[in-house]
């Protein structure tokens, strides 16, 4: 199982910024959830560039007016990438194809797809949270709960 994931994660490396294809996680984890991610993204997506106020939006589905307009269209599209269950709306790929180009639009869905794979594993595995007492204060993020956590 961890073989075909490193494959998939190797492929799509490289394909956005660092700060982009955190928008397309973010996204994607806005819908999914994954106790994991959310933890290990939020920090990563800071080290990226975002705030935490901004990635604290992100995670709650709003897109935060103060981010660049590639970085709202690429979370928008994997936001709803993450919401589908049938074809993509052409209105939706319009409005990402008019602000990323043609090969925005496919490195976008790549890195979105990549991560639905990896948020659909954490989530199956409901793969929980080790942290140190000293590291509790993370707890006040309303998507953490205590129940996500073992010492």
């Amino acid at each position: 199982m961890a073989q075909p994931w490193c494959n998939l994660q190797l492929a799509t490396a490289g394909l956005l910024p660092p700060v982009e294809a955190e928008s397309a996680v973010l996204g994607v984890l806005s819908i999914t959830r994954a106790v994991y991610g959310i933890y290990a993204h939020t920090i990563l997506a800071q080290k990226a560039g975002f705030t935490l106020s901004q990635v604290e939006a992100m995670l709650a589905g709003d897109c935060p007016s103060d981010i660049t307009e590639r970085q709202s269209a690429i979370f928008k599209l994997a936001v709803k990438l993450a919401q589908m269950r049938g074809p993509l709306d052409s209105v939706s790929f319009n409005e990402a194809l008019f602000v990323l180009g043609r090969d925005g639009v496919t490195a976008a869905i790549q890195q979105s797809a990549a991560f639905m794979h990896a948020a659909i594993l954490l989530n199956a595995a409901d793969i929980v949270l080790i942290i140190p007492k000293s590291s509790r204060d993370f707890l006040v993020r309303p998507y953490i709960q205590e129940q996500d956590i073992v010492d």
